[in-house]
Parts: C-alpha cells; sequence; structure tokens
C-alpha cells in the first residue's frame, strides 16, 4: 500500500523508507541523488520531488565551486539584478492611446498672428492747467467719488487744486481794477478843471485882442494873456491823454482780473465730455506742476463700445493685409473666446 507524501517525508527524516521506495543514482564521485519513486504530485507535470537533504547533496558542488569563484556569483547576480529591474520597468510603463477623427474635407486658411493692446477709439487726457495741490476729488453722477471706471458728464467736477493763491490774485486784480477806475475819474475831473482854465483864458486873450498893445494895455501883459491861452488850451489836451491813459489802465486791470479768475477757475478740473475714467494718475495730496505740458491727471473714454486692436505686425506679413479684411482677437480676461473685428 503506497504512503502519502507526509509520510514519506517523516520515513525519510527517520531513515525508514523502504528498499521499492527510493532508487540510488550515482552522480559522481562526491554526491549520490536521491530520487523518490511512486510518489505523484500534481504541479504542472512534475512527478518527482527532491527532499531536503537530497537538494543538498546535490547544490554541494555549485556551493564550493562559487566559493572557489566569487566573481562567478556576482555576474550572476548582476545578470539577475538586472533582469529583475527590467521586469519592473515594462511593467510600470503605460500604454499610449491614440485619439482618431474621420478625414474629412475642409477650407485651407493662413492666418497672421500678432500681439498688441485694445483701446479705446477716443481717448481724452484730462490735465491741469495750474500748479498746486489736490484737495480732494468730485463726485460721479452715482455719488461715489471719481475713480477708475466711474462713468461721468460733461462738466461733473473731477478734483479740486488748492486755489488759495489764484484767489489772492484774484483779490490783488480787482484792487487794481478799483485803482484805475479811479484814476479815470480823476482825470475827467482834472480835465473839467483844465477846460475851465483854458475857458478863461481864452476870454482874457479875446479882450486882450481888443484893447491890443496900446497905453491902456502893455506889451508884455498882452504877451502874458496869449502865452496864458494856449498854455491852458495844452493843458486840456494833456488833461484827455490822461483820460486816455487811465482808461487803459482800467481794460489792463480788468484783462488781470479776468486771467485770475480763469487761473482761479482751473483750480476746479472738469470732464469736458461724457464718458468713463478709465484710468486715475493722480491721489489727494500730490502736488501736479503746471509746465509747457499739462500734467496729465485722468483718462476719459468717450464710447467703450467702439474699441481699437493695436498690434505689431511684422514686415514680411504686412503686405498681406488689406482693409475689410476679417480679424479674431481673444484676450486673458475671456481665455478660448474669440473676438470678431473689421
Amino acid at each position: 500500500m503506497a504512503r502519502t507524501f507526509e509520510a514519506l517525508i517523516k520515513a525519510e527524516k527517520e531513515h525508514q523508507m523502504r528498499p521499492e521506495e527510493k532508487r540510488v543514482f550515482d552522480i559522481g564521485p562526491q554526491a549520490k541523488l536521491h530520487i523518490r519513486e511512486n510518489v505523484k504530485i500534481p504541479h504542472r507535470g512534475v512527478k518527482e520531488l527532491f527532499s531536503v537533504k537530497q537538494f543538498r547533496l546535490f547544490t554541494g558542488p555549485i556551493t564550493r565551486y562559487l566559493k572557489k569563484r566569487p566573481f562567478v556569483l556576482l555576474v550572476m547576480l548582476g545578470i539577475g539584478g538586472g533582469l529583475i529591474a527590467l521586469f519592473l520597468i515594462n511593467s510600470n510603463e503605460q500604454r499610449v492611446s491614440y485619439l482618431t477623427a474621420p478625414v474629412i474635407r475642409g477650407n485651407l486658411q493662413a492666418t497672421i498672428s500678432a500681439t498688441g493692446t485694445v483701446e479705446p477709439e477716443e481717448v481724452i487726457d484730462v490735465g491741469a492747467q495750474v500748479a498746486g495741490q489736490i484737495n480732494s476729488f468730485g463726485k460721479d453722477k452715482n455719488g461715489k467719488t471719481v475713480d477708475y471706471g466711474s462713468a461721468v458728464e460733461e462738466g461733473t467736477i473731477l478734483a479740486q487744486v488748492d486755489d488759495s493763491l489764484y484767489a489772492a490774485d484774484v483779490a490783488f486784480s480787482v484792487a487794481q481794477l478799483q485803482q484805475a477806475n479811479a484814476s479815470v475819474r480823476q482825470a475827467e475831473a482834472d480835465l473839467v478843471h483844465l477846460k475851465a482854465k483854458c475857458y478863461q483864458a481864452e476870454r482874457d486873450w479875446v479882450r486882450a485882442k481888443k484893447l491890443g498893445p496900446s497905453e491902456a494895455l502893455a506889451e508884455a501883459s498882452y504877451d502874458g494873456y496869449k502865452s496864458a491861452c494856449e498854455i491852458a488850451q495844452a493843458n486840456v489836451k494833456i488833461g484827455e491823454a490822461a483820460i486816455v491813459r487811465a482808461s487803459g489802465a482800467v481794460a489792463q486791470a480788468q484783462a488781470a482780473v479776468e486771467r485770475a479768475q480763469r487761473n482761479l477757475g482751473y483750480c476746479t478740473i472738469k470732464s469736458p465730455v461724457k464718458g468713463v475714467i478709465i484710468d486715475r494718475r493722480v491721489n489727494i495730496g500730490q502736488t501736479v506742476v503746471s509746465s509747457l505740458n499739462a500734467p496729465s491727471l485722468f483718462l476719459i473714454a468717450k464710447d467703450l463700445k467702439r474699441m481699437q486692436v493695436w498690434v505689431s505686425v511684422n514686415e514680411a506679413d504686412i503686405g498681406n493685409i488689406h482693409p475689410g479684411q476679417p480679424v479674431n482677437f481673444t484676450v486673458d480676461a475671456y481665455p478660448g473666446r474669440y473676438f470678431a473685428v473689421r
């Protein structure tokens, strides 16, 4: 009766295996291989199994050979490690996937790419014609302080510049105008006085001419009346010239007043058009200095519905651009969205 595999292993350890259960083969002068018979193991067609003792007898010569030649062991370990690494790399590789699409017939479109900026068609640069410190900002039509994006109407106050110096100039100019008006009135009064003296001198000269140089009128007196009449007439002309001079001073003073008032009005920065503020370039407390070029304070776009694209096109492509061609552009604020213009 055949024994089980576990019973055969136990008998082998106790050296109680039956003679018909093993057969000895001479495999060399140094080792013998004991092969079990009548033991069947259903493992991929293998019908015979080495025992632990038999395996040691079989590997003994190999172990002694590797100890004498260790480089052979290193080569074998290196080859084994390489095979393991190759296996791991191949196992981690991802499969390549392909996207396919049906072939269709279409149109070939030639495009020219360029980079630029999108700007309003009409932009008003509001500056300051006077120098001074920004005291405050105005209010938009919603009652909020004007700033970037504020909608303003024509005449809306944008900012207020310190007007203390310009108000003093107005007061000084008004005082000079009043002084010039007083000078005119004084010149007019002096002219009336000179005309009265002239009339008296003319009357004396008329009487002197009637008498003539005689015993009743000395020749010196005759000449004196004549000279007094001529001097009086000259003084009247001087008085008239003084009035003209005083009137000119009045006009000059009036112009100075108007100039001072205009500069005082420039301290209030107003919107010249209706639009939207797209840039505010000053802050409260900042000092603006007016020179040959007025400092820019605000940028106002009249109509944000009408925009234009400023781009720099390569010289090699500029010959292919003609008026009326369709154009598409994109902006960073709306990625993937195309805007069509002409």
